[in-house]
């Protein structure tokens, strides 16, 4: 039995981190629709994992714009400076 559930974690794993959360979706959504009580009972699993997927996502978008935004102030900054030397 553990065997068959370690296959399927392994292949799972391989798979990109965008198909494992819509695979994620579906089997809570299936879940939810074959034992709705079972599914309120990792319902805060479910919640754990969206804040977590949400603090990595903001944690990337503010990265991303800090990033951006350095660029553009060293690209003014050496842009200023070859003015200077004209």
């Amino acid at each position: 039995m553990f065997s068959g559930l370690s296959s399927v974690f392994r292949s799972v794993m391989r798979l990109s981190l965008v198909s494992q959360i819509a695979l994620g979706i579906a089997a809570g959504v299936l879940l939810v629709i074959i034992s709705p009580e079972a599914a309120g009972s990792v319902a805060l699993l479910g919640q754990l994992f969206v804040s977590a997927l949400k603090a990595v996502v903001q944690d990337s978008t503010e990265t991303a714009l800090n990033s951006s935004t350095d660029m553009l102030f060293t690209a003014a900054a050496c842009h200023r400076a070859e003015a200077r030397q004209e």
